[in-house]
């Protein structure tokens, strides 16, 4: 490996100040600008692990992170499936704290960009409180549908088994009443709020009879195209699920009230 070629490609494609230094057999430190927000600098390694080449934190990245929580008096544990889902996405492995990247095909440029990538996120207290926030939105969704309505008057995760047998086009939850059923969508992404578009969209043309409702965790994030697709085919929406509890209890119970017992 011609470590000259390796620290010019990571300078084109992130910064003109990173450099390789070799310490020890197959191991190099890579000196970028990126800092923790208290002045630390990310700990990146390339190492050649037998016929591949890796992107390393050797561990200190967590230890940061723990310095964070243990100061907020947070348990690291609850954003575990946070911190998961982050590094799945961006396809990086947790070996027992290790955060490693293999390099593919001599791309070590694209790599160490997708490396810091993630540090970044990683070491952005904020958003690692917003996703968490936003990945509990759901069990909100489901308690306050649970609070509201009798047992024996919904569904959640409904399709219709003939028409639909694959799943391809879920319903958060299927309220049932006199009239007809309501139909009533979580949504806290635009990737989630583009699903639901489709599958009302869908049970329209299947001709099923329905109303719809949709719960934001907060349509301010949502993208005002994918929104405005949304509320299109929506006949009724919640901006937000911590400013519009009682509306939102209030609206389900009125439909609740018309149900057969």
């Amino acid at each position: 490996m011609d470590i000259a070629l390796v620290e010019k490609s990571f300078q084109e494609k992130l910064s003109k100040d990173i450099r390789v230094q070799q310490q020890g057999i197959n191991r190099f430190l890579v000196f970028t600008p990126f800092k923790f927000d208290d002045g630390d600098h990310f700990v990146i390694v390339l190492r050649l692990d037998s016929d591949r080449a890796i992107l390393t934190d050797e561990a200190h990245t967590y230890m940061h992170l723990s310095y964070w929580f243990d100061q907020q008096d947070l348990l690291m544990d609850r954003f575990e499936s946070v911190i998961e889902n982050t590094l799945s996405d961006y396809g990086i492995q947790d070996i027992d704290g290790e955060l490693i990247l293999e390099v593919p095909d001599h791309q070590y440029g694209d790599a160490l960009y997708t490396f810091v990538q993630v540090l970044l996120k990683l070491s952005d207290a904020s958003y690692l409180v917003y996703e968490y926030v936003r990945s509990q939105f759901m069990d909100d969704f489901r308690s306050l549908i649970i609070e509201t309505v009798a047992p024996n008057r919904f569904i959640f995760d409904w399709n219709d088994p003939t028409l639909d047998p694959d799943k391809k086009y879920m319903i958060d939850c299927r309220v049932h009443d006199s009239a007809d059923p309501l139909f009533v969508m979580g949504l806290n992404s635009d990737s989630k709020t583009r699903d639901a578009t489709i599958a009302l969209l869908q049970y329209q043309q299947w001709g099923i009879p329905f109303q719809s409702m949709a719960i934001f965790h907060d349509q301010e994030l949502i993208n005002p195209k994918v929104l405005a697709r949304f509320t299109d085919v929506c006949d009724k929406h919640f901006s937000i699920i911590t400013m519009n509890q009682d509306d939102i209890q209030s609206y389900l119970s009125a439909r609740i009230e018309l149900r057969i017992d």
